[in-house]
């Protein structure tokens, strides 16, 4: 084990000694549209303590990203990621009728969850929702009990397909949804649709609050058609901003866990959520790193009020070394204590190559 720990952490850390550049994009003149074509290189070693002690090398994303623009009006994205069997992650027409109005069709996130929304080339930790390999308890989403965990588990937040409007007036933005409400490319099989709205008033410069809430269908009763919907709303405060200086993220969220209905139109149980994170982004003259980056992650989530012993607290340490731009080497420890089964841990430590 700590051969081949040892052996990742140099060939990781021997990236920073690579010269040159290694992140850009490519722009190329495309019928009428100017492309530019980028991606995402992901490689992730993981062991953990749930799992039996087990290690494994993961090629975490490995995305392809297209952007073209026909105008300052009209644009497309569409991002896939192909070592993960080629899943089509997004695929969009956005028409610009001005700042303050946007419209959005095809695959995109919804408007809820500032976590979810962070783009993941910000996002400082390696996986957004913590994890434990191996862990499988947390109440109708399984796996561990987190704010990330409940929100993406219980298809409140993430990827769908659908239309979108959004802009930003003044210190105000919003965006509002309307989707299938399935997991990301499934197709809407049960004649109703999921909503989703944000809003967020910049306080200051550096200081932005939000609020979300979304109504999502689900089907209790597949068989005889039967449907209802589960209810979330959240409030979240950012200070700071992504690689500059200090960072923290702080949010609160609230909502039904449909997993767990029993029958249509029953009383649902209610689940709670909560985490904050922070980091601290510090430039670094030299010739191969250009930033370090320490951080700290707590997560605290319920995913049933009713009962007891459900719950779980994750913290996660970590710390990120940037050789240019967004490119950076990280290592992540997320330490999990159930209420329920105990503590349990999981390492991570990656490279995300941006180009």
């Amino acid at each position: 084990m700590r051969l081949r720990l040892l052996t990742l952490l140099a060939l990781a850390f021997g990236a920073l000694w690579v010269p040159g550049k290694l992140e850009g994009q490519t722009e190329v003149t495309s019928r009428d549209a100017k492309l530019r074509v980028g991606g995402q290189l992901d490689l992730h070693y993981i062991n953990a303590s749930a799992d039996a002690g087990s290690q494994t090398f993961r090629v975490r994303r490995g995305w392809i990203t297209l952007n073209a623009s026909y105008s300052a009006f009209l644009e497309a994205v569409f991002v896939t990621d192909l070592p993960n069997d080629a899943t089509v992650l997004d695929a969009q027409i956005r028409l610009r009728f001005d700042r303050g109005f946007r419209i959005t069709f095809g695959r995109f996130k919804r408007s809820f969850d500032v976590f979810v929304l962070n783009s993941i080339s910000d996002v400082q930790f390696l996986e957004r929702a913590g994890g434990i390999p191996g862990y499988d308890g947390c109440d109708g989403v399984g796996g561990i009990c987190s704010y990330g965990r409940l929100s993406e588990g219980l298809l409140f937040a993430n990827r769908d397909s659908g239309i979108r409007i959004d802009g930003q007036v003044d210190r105000f933005g919003y965006q509002a949804s309307l989707t299938n409400g399935t997991k990301n490319g499934a197709v809407g099989d049960n004649g109703y649709l999921s909503s989703a709205a944000r809003l967020t008033f910049g306080l200051a410069e550096a200081l932005t609050v939000g609020v979300n809430a979304t109504l999502k269908d689900y089907d209790v009763q597949q068989r005889l058609n039967q449907v209802d919907y589960a209810k979330a709303w959240g409030l979240d405060i950012q200070h700071g901003t992504w690689r500059d200086g200090l960072l923290i993220q702080a949010a609160y969220m609230r909502g039904q866990n449909w997993r767990l209905a029993k029958r249509a139109w029953s009383t649902v149980p209610w689940f709670d959520a909560k985490q904050i994170q922070a980091s601290w982004y510090v430039p670094h003259n030299s010739e191969r790193v250009v930033g370090l980056e320490p951080m700290i992650r707590v997560s605290i989530a319920d995913p049933n009020k009713r009962s007891y012993n459900d719950g779980g607290v994750l913290v996660t340490p970590g710390f990120a070394a940037y050789f240019q731009g967004r490119s950076r080497v990280s290592a992540n420890i997320d330490l999990y204590r159930s209420s329920a089964d105990g503590t349990f841990w999981t390492l991570r430590v990656g490279t995300l190559l941006y180009f």
